[in-house]
């Protein structure tokens, strides 16, 4: 079975793949890690003089690129040199007289991040908020989600073991599917290494990773015991792969 899942993408990246692109586990999707920036320098204030008077002290004019700690501007005097500089680099953009200001653009570097998708598929859409990619697969839609994206092999509880006493560390690195999870029993899957949960009745998860679907949906899920299982609690998905 073919279906389509849509990955919300995050502002400011930079993106890697183009619409008809197939994608592994291993393809980066997009990178983050540069930010615009925008600054705005009080020339005029830190000179002490006239904002219509800031260009006779400018050493660097608009449209010009600096580095940071370049002299953007400069006043001498008798006992001291007053001097602005840029505060980090990139192209000065305007010269605001009525302020007095330089208006100075550029990036900043954050933690730069490459990222991946743990499934393969054709991407078949690109906008701005997300990419829509077709997977071989099928997708659950959920009631309810907490806790982060995982993913996982899907481990089946029967309907009469939902006790906390049934169960044990064979649920380490699985996403668990059973039918009723109360408190107890989600603190549990959380202590043994469980991945995630997937439930028909669930009490509240905290931050553990955990979806609450209908009890028709839960039955497409007795199909696939064994099968890699993205849980994406945020969307209130789960994706099947085949």
């Amino acid at each position: 079975m073919l279906s389509h899942i849509r990955i919300a993408l995050p502002p400011q990246v930079h993106l890697t793949v183009e619409e008809g692109d197939q994608i592994s586990e291993n393809t980066v999707i997009y990178k983050t890690g540069e930010e615009a920036l925008v600054s705005e320098i009080p020339v005029a204030q830190l000179l002490k003089v006239k904002p219509d008077l800031t260009v006779k002290y400018l050493r660097r004019r608009p449209g010009e690129a600096v580095v940071k700690g370049d002299i953007l501007a400069e006043k001498k005097g008798i006992l001291a040199t007053l001097s602005v500089r840029s505060p980090h680099d990139g192209v000065i953009r305007e010269l605001d007289l009525k302020k007095g200001h330089i208006i100075l653009a550029g990036k900043e570097d954050t933690q730069k991040t490459k990222v991946s998708l743990p499934i393969n598929g054709k991407i078949k859409k690109i906008s701005r908020a997300y990419l829509e990619i077709e997977v071989k697969g099928e997708v659950l839609e959920g009631r309810k989600g907490a806790g982060n994206d995982r993913f996982a092999q899907l481990m089946l509880i029967p309907d009469d073991r939902f006790n906390i006493t049934d169960f044990d560390a064979d649920v380490e690195d699985k996403i668990v599917y059973i039918k009723k999870a109360p408190r107890e029993v989600v603190l549990k899957l959380d202590v043994l290494g469980a991945k995630g949960l997937i439930s028909a009745e669930m009490a509240e998860a905290g931050d553990f990773s955990a979806v609450e679907v209908d009890i028709a949906e839960a039955g497409k899920l007795h199909k696939a015991a064994n099968k890699w299982i993205w849980l994406k609690p945020s969307e209130k998905l789960i994706l099947i792969i085949d």
